[in-house]
């Protein structure tokens, strides 16, 4: 038994209840080199020092991950640990997060738009999304086009045309220079359109939950996608909650004992000495 963290509880136990007791009321039960448990009079406690409950929370939180997922915290926290908490290795999902954009815009380059005047459905979402000529109106481009085809092409006055089309000079340049370079662009404006649909979401990890949902994310955490610094999530819990609320199973509380040591509650059985027989001391 370790004899300090014995009877650092014992001394809580004999002011808790009131009683004397020894170190003979307190039964040591070890189930492994990191966890052991003290059954005492008024129920079963774990006894720690500093060092080993801030040990203790990261394991818990850890083993808690690997089975529940973040379902196991609250949304609160769920957006804390997703925004605060990924591992640097993690950074390989948001490289797959990018790599499916990518995939996106390339796979539609092949499907045709809604519109006449854009090549394909690439070259309509990309114009969509650029602020620089997105304000416009299809129905701008639409007649950028009609100006520009009878201007070059049955050669009409220009002012009269952006007249008779409700355009201004400023409009036609941005619209037909969009479009005249629009091969040289492509690349850059794909770029562009994928950052902006990452900053669509809080993290990879929320897009992962809000286009696949969570099992997806339980996936990519057993897979090692998905790494959590769980020091940084034990940190966070500890600050929010104390560290009771993951060692303490009855009651959620750390209780600060001499020594240095903190105990945590398991459960309220009352532990009986073998070498007493416990229904005489009632009768007495």
């Amino acid at each position: 038994m370790d004899m300090r963290k014995a009877e650092a509880l014992l001394k809580y136990v004999c002011e808790d209840s009131g009683k004397e007791y020894t170190l003979d009321d307190i039964e040591e039960e070890k189930y492994s080199e990191s966890y052991t448990e003290y059954h005492t009079p008024i129920g079963t406690f774990t006894v720690l020092s500093d060092r080993e409950a801030d040990q203790a929370v990261v394991a818990d939180i850890e083993a808690l991950i690997d089975e529940m997922g973040l379902d196991a915290f609250s949304p609160q926290a769920q957006d804390y640990i997703e925004n605060n908490c990924l591992d640097e290795a993690t950074c390989y999902l948001e490289d797959i997060m990018r790599e499916s954009f990518e995939s996106y815009y390339n796979d539609i380059e092949s499907e045709p738009s809604s519109y006449s005047f854009f090549e394909n459905r690439l070259q309509e979402e990309l114009f969509d999304m650029d602020d620089t000529v997105s304000p416009y109106p299809l129905t701008y481009v639409d007649n950028v086009i009609q100006v520009r085809y009878f201007h070059e092409d049955e050669n009409m006055k220009l002012g009269r045309l952006l007249d008779d089309y409700g355009l201004d000079i400023d409009t036609y340049d941005e619209i037909t220079e969009w479009f005249d370079s629009y091969e040289d662009n492509k690349e850059y404006l794909i770029d562009k359109a994928v950052d902006t649909k990452i900053n669509e979401y809080d993290s990879a990890v929320d897009w992962v939950r809000n286009d696949f949902g969570e099992e997806a994310i339980k996936t990519y955490i057993k897979d090692g996608t998905i790494r959590f610094d769980y020091e940084a999530i034990a940190e966070y819990i500890i600050d929010e909650d104390g560290r009771g609320s993951s060692l303490s199973h009855w009651d959620g509380e750390e209780i600060e004992l001499t020594n240095d040591f903190y105990a945590y509650k398991q459960d309220d059985g009352v532990y009986e000495r073998d070498d007493i027989d416990y229904d005489d001391v009632e009768r007495e």
